[in-house]
């Protein structure tokens, strides 16, 4: 989007002072969250609301890990996240979920939940792969099964680091 300088993904809202993936699933209070530096000279925080409230159903509660909420940085955008709250009520006839907090610490999440689509078009493609092939019938074409052992050990390499905190470690050096 033309205005967003930088985005990084992570967590913030509760008192873990090391949060991670594996404590933010097992409810330690932090909601994972998304970062945006933005010129406001080129796009407006209002903008970025009306993107972001579009982007899921902010009329659906969710547990902690996945709430929508908003962490507003000054009282101007607090505003602009309550303005924008009561258009979403008002153009949807339900009332919306989505938490406006003062701001906690930020940390950021582990290197393989950043540029996630990017870092994970090869797997997400494996995986489809797997998919399909596991819904034509057997033999279809020569190499079917090699093709489809293939694809699954990608899929599962690619989730190795993620698995192996060790490793993980090592990786996120990399990042």
């Amino acid at each position: 989007m033309p205005g967003v300088i930088k985005t990084r993904v992570g967590y913030t809202g509760g008192d873990r002072a090391d949060p991670n993936y594996g404590t933010v699933c097992n409810g330690d209070g932090h909601t994972e969250a998304l970062k945006i530096d933005f010129d406001p000279s080129v796009v407006s925080f209002a903008k970025l609301l009306d993107m972001f409230m579009a982007q899921h159903d902010p009329c659906v509660p969710m547990t902690t890990q996945y709430q929508s909420a908003v962490w507003p940085q000054n009282q101007a955008q607090a505003d602009a996240v309550v303005a924008a709250i009561e258009r979403v009520e008002n153009e949807r006839g339900r009332p919306v979920y989505t938490k406006v907090e003062k701001p906690k610490e930020w940390h950021d999440a582990e290197w393989y939940h950043q540029d996630y689509n990017n870092k994970n078009k090869l797997r997400l493609a494996a995986a489809f792969g797997v998919f399909v092939l596991n819904n034509i019938p057997h033999g279809s074409f020569p190499g079917q099964e090699p093709l489809k052992t293939v694809l699954g050990g990608a899929v599962f390499v690619s989730l190795l680091p993620q698995l192996v905190s060790p490793f993980d470690r090592l990786l996120s050096m990399l990042d």
